[in-house]
């Protein structure tokens, strides 16, 4: 058709999406989950191992940052992806998600 419709490409998702949200994940710490988000930020660096990524994560109901091995598969404006990564609890309450990978869908 040439266009996208107007609205948040999480609405789009629902019945797909996964029924955990960014602000479930603190009661989550050292387990795998899989979440649909926003991409707010994303890096990519050069370390010693390779390129790692950075990213800034977002849902309805907060942020939160990542780390993966490789570049989010995310289609739509603002981007949204599905993941699945391990949740850590860092300093005591600063919650991030390591080893992303995404995934085409759920």
């Amino acid at each position: 058709m040439g266009f996208l419709p107007v609205g948040d490409p999480l609405e789009f998702l629902d019945g797909r999406r996964p029924p955990l949200r960014i602000a479930q994940l603190k009661d989550l710490a050292g387990q795998m989950v899989e979440l649909a988000v926003r991409i707010v930020d994303a890096r990519e660096i050069r370390t010693a191992k390779g390129l790692t990524y950075f990213y800034l994560f977002e849902d309805e109901t907060g942020l939160v940052e990542g780390v993966g091995p490789r570049k989010a598969l995310a289609f739509g404006s603002p981007p949204v992806c599905f993941l699945r990564a391990e949740v850590r609890l860092q300093d005591g309450s600063h919650l991030r998600l390591l080893n992303c990978t995404f995934l085409r869908t759920f």
